[in-house]
């Protein structure tokens, strides 16, 4: 997962967490080469641009911790500001109290969308809970059949209709035959957008209204890099999403798009996928990613205890560190 990304942000780091001191020009040198990493992997130049501003103050206001080299504790920040920037706390999927939970998939052709509707049908049936899909997608030739499908190996219950008709409509008697099923979730897949036009807005539209969701989930295909972030920054302005899956990350796909979408939409990361099978399908924890993607749970562990044991020196030590080094 984002393999080549990792790599190199962890060989820029990796040249400072030995060191007992840092040059300013060290600490340039790195900041250049985590911009050079995620502008290769496709991450969107305004969310480098704030991320480095936001990384390059932490830096710079930091109290050092005389236990720890001064390299691990900037790994340890760049490790903080990932946080902030996938989203910092973990969202998981609302759950209606009084009736079924209802939750909406919108997303661009192609991007898995179908195959998702199943996953979280079985997330939360192995949370012991009764799922119900719903297919209204008949722009994708078998979209319907194939959903059916999934829901057969699933040994959940699906609402098909073999004649089309608005999906608004097939979504309100799909909705009635849930419900007279008691399920507990009903998942609600929609029409691939190819282009978002005002009428395929139009219509997304009267099918949210139709299913009043509890959730409306915004599909980002990772292969599809900036175009897919920038189409789920359209379709949320439009139809105000709740919240992000990022599919395909189990791909070649660079991976810039998980590092953008939270900054560009402002909606949280609640799922992502990471295989071919119908259980690969991962809650979205921003921490764990970040300690995965930078190879460094260890050192952010370690420079948390630390702070709270440790005794602290203030950043102008550092400065002065720093001009004592280029006096050499």
């Amino acid at each position: 997962m984002l393999d080549s990304l990792s790599e190199k942000l962890q060989h820029s780091l990796g040249k400072l967490r030995g060191t007992g001191r840092i040059r300013d020009e060290d600490l340039d040198l790195t900041l250049r080469d985590i911009r050079v990493a995620m502008l290769e992997a496709d991450v969107h130049f305004k969310v480098v641009r704030e991320f480095l501003d936001a990384l390059r103050k932490r830096i710079q206001g930091a109290e050092l911790i005389n236990s720890i080299a001064p390299g691990q504790q900037i790994a340890a920040a760049v490790h903080e500001a990932l946080i902030d920037s996938l989203g910092k706390d973990t969202h998981t999927i609302k759950q209606e109290s009084d009736g079924p939970t209802r939750i909406l998939i919108i997303g661009p052709k192609g991007s898995g969308k179908t195959t998702l509707c199943g996953r979280i049908a079985l997330h939360f049936k192995e949370k012991g809970l009764k799922a119900h899909l719903i297919a209204t997608d008949f722009e994708r030739v078998a979209a319907s059949e194939q959903l059916q499908v999934i829901a057969n190996t699933l040994d959940v219950a699906c609402y098909v209709e073999s004649v089309e008709a608005k999906s608004s409509d097939v979504a309100k008697r799909g909705l009635l035959a849930a419900r007279q099923n008691n399920a507990d979730v009903i998942i609600v897949d929609s029409s691939g957008i190819v282009d978002f036009t005002d009428e395929q807005a139009d219509s997304l539209a009267e099918l949210a209204d139709a299913v009043d969701p509890t959730e409306l989930l915004l599909v980002v295909d990772a292969m599809m890099g900036q175009e897919a972030v920038n189409l789920a920054s359209a379709v949320d302005e439009a139809l105000e999403g709740t919240g992000i899956v990022v599919t395909k990350l189990d791909s070649d796909a660079k991976g810039g798009s998980l590092l953008s979408v939270k900054s560009v939409t402002g909606l949280p990361i609640k799922f992502i996928t990471t295989g071919e099978e119908l259980a690969a399908l991962e809650e979205f924890h921003p921490e764990r990613f970040a300690s995965r993607l930078l190879g460094m749970g260890d050192v952010a562990s370690l420079v948390e205890k630390a702070k709270k044991s440790a005794p602290e020196i203030d950043s102008k030590k550092l400065q002065k560190k720093c001009a004592m080094e280029r006096s050499i």
